[in-house]
């Protein structure tokens, strides 16, 4: 039986941040993340991202989130991450290339035929029948007759 695997791709963005503002003499904390693709919508206003550990409360936070790259078109774009801190204050957004690759299209059986040791050409052999009643998958399981008679022992 021919079969075939299909890829698709799935995006985990996992970053580790830390925010130093030399402005201030106190420890301040990381209190939230966000995320932005390409273009920068605002501070505050990209997708928000997650603490690893559940909280936002450290100087320092893995941040976790996942984006989808479906929308996005061929070719390559930047996710760029910035966190806030406890004082209010944005730090700059760090950027990461990636690359989006056209989607594989699948291409699905349509029918199946057998013939025995000469092959009368595409179309000519004896038709086979998809188990499920239809030829409509990228893989196929077939049935049918085979007629031996005639043939020589070997």
């Amino acid at each position: 039986m021919y079969r075939r695997k299909y890829s698709f791709i799935v995006v985990m963005l996992w970053l580790s941040g830390a925010l130093a503002f030399a402005s201030s003499p106190q420890a301040t904390t990381i209190t939230a993340a966000e995320y932005f693709i390409d273009t920068d919508p605002g501070q505050g206003l990209g997708t928000s991202l997650y603490a690893v550990d559940g909280t936002f409360d450290e100087a320092t936070e893995e941040v976790q989130g996942t984006f989808n790259t479906s929308g996005l078109s061929v070719g390559t774009h930047t996710v760029y991450v910035r966190m806030r801190d406890s004082e209010g204050n944005w730090g700059a957004a760090r950027g990461q290339s990636f690359t989006v690759k056209s989607p594989i299209t699948p291409k699905y059986i349509a029918g199946a035929e057998y013939f025995i040791d000469t092959d009368p050409g595409q179309g000519l052999g004896t038709s086979l029948y998809a188990v499920d009643g239809t030829f409509d998958e990228a893989t196929e399981e077939v049935q049918g007759t085979f007629n031996t008679s005639g043939l020589s022992v070997g």
